[in-house]
């Protein structure tokens, strides 16, 4: 029983709803105070319709360090707001929860926006102790979009600790007033902490953070976003935030807009973004969609600043501290279109594979502004043109780094190489505006008139500058004017041991090498490679380590034979590569290529991926791979990891094909980009024994999936399939750790075996933006529209929850199919109207077959069925947990009989489907909120299963005791209350005692007998 408790006599209560139900335990010693609703007659604001379950009235909140404050709305969620009248300025809570305070689906709000609202108005400032915070309620199972919360409160932090505000998914809470989250005193240090998938909408009206009336001088509470986070939203449009912003999550994600969607401005004072925690780089971000600031304009705290996430959206970034100091891009691809500012004494450094892909501008404008980059040729900013009037790019030694262009005090820079003023290089130009003693590239270098060019090979060595290797001599081997036609074969060698830069090479003899001195350079042309022949065509190799570097747009031919990359490639300027082949060509990708981030397309050839980072390291530009039949889909070896991502498109058939990713035995593969087919290609995976195929982005199929083998596949992104997921013949194991997976229309048709382990809560969705990854070469065809999954278990087919909540649209589980966990864990079905049906062909006429449940539920799975489609239990499970049944039908079969079921449109027919008998005997308990459940036998749950009955929209469910039937179960629960033992039914129940017609109907009998065990009479 809920109640206001003193903290003297009992420890604090955790409360939690348990199959509708409210749950109590105990913990550390704190007053609760639980409100609950006395009347549903009347508004929220109405102070006389609250109190305390003891009978105390509710008038007023406490003001305690220590005090819990529990809002139940559970049993009356009609009136989406509440006012609480409190004569305090300021009131202090240790926590405050909201359980049920969620109202219906359906029921919106008087707001112009007619969102699905809650709002809790307090007249004054509502300050936290450390360790304490905000819960909210989940809903997943009564909410299909965003559940808003409205607090027209100043909200405000004290103590030394964390302040949590713990929003789960699907629930959005904004503090609406123009005030600030503050520290409501001078002592003590609060953070408060952002947990949860929900989204925390801060300064919703727009006022600079530290001048609300209230709290006016008060240092503003630095914010830590979690694991889980959706997005934290700052609606401020002035520059002095002076406290931290720590990102401790790979999902967090803050959004710099103001909530109305107009440009707002996330600007740092003495404040500073931080990290914590195990963070895989790039997976957090910092987000605007309507052209946002994030900005640093202060004398910073420290003076290093690590960021290994990624900026997106248009957000604009700007770095222009008082004091020296730098920020530092580190490993995240920001897919951002916004401008990127230097200026003040400020230092921009990008590194360890940080990349902006869709950068337009880069402008460096004060004299001590500094843009450092460590990546090589064009990986950082491949789209951007830079500008300046004063400060400079730096470039550390041994790296060349390749820009679009460049504009100095108003005037374009010539294309060409660059050094910094006094550099001992003895390439480039020198230029004020160059640090370091790296080159700089300012767009592509052009090449000379063409001239021919023949190699021999006749000298005594393989090196350029041997003039005996040359039959002709080229009038230059420096200016990319040489066509190189090589006329001897049988793996000889052509090694760069200066700086050679040739317009291209032709192999007229089979078995070719070229490549590069250490610390050399062979820079190859507009003619690209050709090989007329069969032969195989090496580029790179050990003893010749020095890089082939791609100066302009090329081809390269391989003819009948292959290309085998071995040594470093890069591409100046974003120059693309386009390798075609002829269909049982092959190229062999042998080596890291790191600094290769440029455009490539391979198309009609077999690539084997036999080493990590083949294509180049950065994950901004796409590599696409169109190909002639799955036979000639890309193979990959143990231990790669493919950094690029790749866009795949079988073009064999003129509807699309299938690429067959193949994972070796006993092979780990790791995908740490997003993996994508286009043109209705499908995509199949085949796992071998002990093999481990890891997608840390992305994986998307326009078309089908089909998963075979019996090895781990590791989704750390999100799954989008278009169609069907086939785990055709799979006996392994497939782990979603994402929230983003979309698997429309049917999951697992042909699921035979192994199993789908669901690592983090609501796996199954389709609410998630979606993600598509194009390509110029292959156009790619986004997702159509959402729907949720539709999941068919069958054979040895095991569904996991793994301890995790899950939503499906629809399913078919055949006999075989296995549901479980270990831990609790809660499966709602059909939860939307939009739901995916299988169509059935059955004499040429239609029905529908995908509501029957053959398959055994173990562990402790709880089962919420949601929607009006029927669902039929023709299995005896195992499980521990909770039957409920909220709106539709649920029907434990006798298995005797069939169904009929009548398509929803077309031609009606009654497809009949034989019924097996259902049961859950070890049930903890069976909940009607809504709709009917049906016992078509009297074993349909067990003794110890509890029967409860909660009131949902006023109203109750039905249970339906079929004639015949005699359930027993232990308890009777009416709205939480324990009813009297004894035997309940209908009115139309003759062996009943207790006729409740607003409860069952029927003709059968449920008997409520009460703990099962040993009776002893005392006479």
């Amino acid at each position: 029983m809920t109640r206001k408790v003193n903290a003297k006599k009992t420890v604090r209560l955790h409360l939690a709803l348990v199959g509708g139900m409210l749950a109590v335990g105990c913990a550390s010693a704190d007053t609760t105070y639980i409100w609950n609703r006395t009347s549903d007659a009347g508004a929220w604001n109405n102070a006389a319709l609250w109190q305390y379950e003891d009978g105390t009235a509710a008038s007023d909140f406490p003001n305690s360090t220590d005090a819990v404050v529990v809002f139940r709305e559970d049993r009356y969620p009609k009136f989406p707001s509440l006012f609480v009248n409190n004569q305090h300025l300021y009131m202090t809570l240790k926590e405050l929860r909201l359980v049920g305070c969620g109202g219906r689906w359906g029921e919106v709000s008087s707001a112009a926006d007619d969102k699905i609202a809650c709002t809790l108005t307090y007249m004054g400032v509502l300050s936290f102790s450390a360790g304490g915070g905000m819960s909210f309620p989940d809903l997943p199972a009564v909410s299909p979009q965003p559940f808003y919360y409205y607090l027209t409160t100043v909200p405000a932090c004290q103590g030394e600790g964390e302040v949590v505000f713990d929003i789960p998914g699907n629930v959005e809470v904004n503090f609406d007033r123009n005030d600030i989250l503050h520290r409501a005193v001078e002592s003590g240090n609060p953070v408060l902490v952002k947990r949860g998938e929900g989204m925390l909408c801060i300064g919703q009206g727009g006022n600079r953070w530290n001048t609300s009336t209230a709290g006016a001088g008060k240092p503003e509470v630095p914010i830590r976003v979690e694991a889980g986070t959706a997005r934290l939203v700052f609606a401020t449009t002035s520059h002095d935030i002076d406290v931290p912003l720590t990102f401790a999550g790979d999902t967090a994600r803050v959004l710099v807009d103001k909530r109305d969607n107009t440009r707002g401005g996330l600007g740092f004072g003495t404040g500073y973004l931080a990290e914590t925690g195990a963070l895989t780089g790039g997976r957090h971000s910092i987000e605007s969609h309507c052209g946002s600031v994030l900005g640093f304009y202060g004398a910073t705290a420290v003076e290093t600043q690590t960021f290994s996430g990624c900026l997106a959206g248009n957000l604009q970034f700007e770095f222009k501290p008082t004091v020296a100091s730098e920020f530092v891009f580190s490993n995240g691809v920001s897919t951002t279109t916004g401008p990127i500012t230097v200026g003040g004494e400020g230092s921009v450094r990008v590194t360890g594979g940080a990349s902006f892909p869709n950068v337009s501008s880069v402008t460096i404008n004060t004299t001590n502004g500094r843009l450092v980059i460590d990546e090589e040729g064009a990986a950082a900013f491949p789209k951007a043109n830079f500008s300046r009037y004063y400060g400079q790019i730096e470039v550390p030694e041994g790296r060349r780094v390749a820009i679009k262009s460049l504009t100095s005090w108003g005037s374009a820079v010539p294309p060409g190489v660059y050094k910094r003023t006094g550099s001992p290089l003895s390439e480039g130009t020198e230029a004020t505006w160059v640090a370091g003693d790296g080159l700089v590239i300012v767009g592509s270098p052009a090449e000379a008139a063409s001239v021919a060019a023949t190699w021999s090979g006749a000298g005594a060595d393989h090196f350029a500058s041997t003039a005996a290797n040359w039959s002709v001599a080229p009038q230059s081997l420096t200016d990319g004017s040489a066509s190189v036609a090589v006329n001897v074969g049988g793996y000889k060698h052509f090694v760069s041991d200066s700086a050679v830069w040739v317009k291209g090479f032709t192999f007229n003899q089979p078995h070719f090498a070229i490549g590069a001195a250490e610390g050399e350079e062979l820079r190859i042309g507009s003619g690209g490679l050709a090989n007329p022949g069969n032969g195989e065509v090496v580029v790179g190799f050990a003893s010749a380590p020095g890089e082939v570097v791609l100066t302009a747009d090329q081809t390269w031919d391989p003819g009948s034979g292959h290309i085998l990359i071995q040594g470093p490639v890069k591409a100046l300027g974003g120059a693309k590569l386009t390798v075609s082949g002829k269909g049982s060509t092959q190229l062999r990708l042998s080596a890291a290529t790191p600094d290769w981030n440029s455009p490539v397309l391979v198309q009609n050839m077999l690539i084997q991926f036999n080493a990590s980072d083949a294509f180049g390291s950065s994950r901004g530009v796409p590599v696409s791979i169109l190909h002639n039949g799955r036979d000639n889909s890309p193979t990959f070896a143990n231990g790669v990891e493919v950094n690029r991502p790749l866009v795949i498109a079988d073009r064999s058939v003129a509807n699309g094909g299938r690429t067959k990713l193949v994972i070796p035995e006993n092979a780990t593969v790791t995908f740490n980009a997003s993996v994508v087919s286009s043109n209705k290609t499908e995509f199949a995976i085949e796992s071998g024994a002990g093999s481990r195929a890891v997608f840390n982005d992305l994986f998307m199929s326009r078309n089908n999936v089909w998963v075979s083998g019996s090895g781990t596949l590791v989704f750390n992104g999100p799954f989008h399939t278009n169609y069907r997921f086939y785990p055709n013949g799979f006996s392994g194991i497939i782990e979603l750790h994402s929230t983003g997976n979309r698997f429309n229309g049917a999951l697992g048709d042909y699921w035979t075996a192994g199993t789908i382990k669901t690592m983090v809560p609501y796996a199954f969705t389709a609410q998630n933006p979606r993600r598509v990854t194009s390509s110029s070469d292959a156009t790619n065809n986004p997702v159509d529209a959402d729907t949720r999954s539709l999941l068919y278990l069958k054979q040895n087919a095991t569904l996991d929850l793994c301890g995790n909540d899950q939503i499906l649209g629809d399913m078919h589980a055949a006999l075989g199919g296995r549901i479980t966990s270990a831990t609790p864990a809660t499966l709602y079905m059909d939860f939307t109207a939009n739901v995916v049906t299988e169509y059935i062909n059955a004499n040429s006429k239609g029905g529908y077959k995908t509501r029957v449940e053959k398959a055994v539920y173990s562990g402790a799975v709880n089962y919420s069925k949601w929607g009006q489609l029927p669902r039929w239990f023709m299995a005896d499970s195992t499980s521990t947990g909770v039957v409920e049944v909220a709106e539709g039908t649920l029907t434990f079969c006798s298995g005797t009989g069939v169904v009929n079921l009548t398509p929803e449109s077309g031609t009606a027919y009654n497809y009949p489907d034989a019924l097996a008998r259902g049961s859950w005997p070890k049930a903890s308990a069976v909940v009607v909120k809504g709709g009917k459940m049906v016992f078509e036998h009297s074993a349909c749950v067990g003794r110890k299963t509890d029967v409860r009955f909660v009131k949902m929209n006023n109203t109750y469910g039905k249970l339906r005791l079929e004639s015949g039937v005699r359930q027993r179960v232990r308890e009777l629960y009416v709205d939480g209350v324990r009813q009297s033992l004894g035997t309940y039914g209908s009115s139309s129940a003759s062996g009943a005692a207790h006729h409740l017609d607003s409860l069952f109907e029927g003709d059968g009998v449920l008997e409520v007998a009460g703990v099962p065990g040993l009776t002893i009479f005392v006479r």
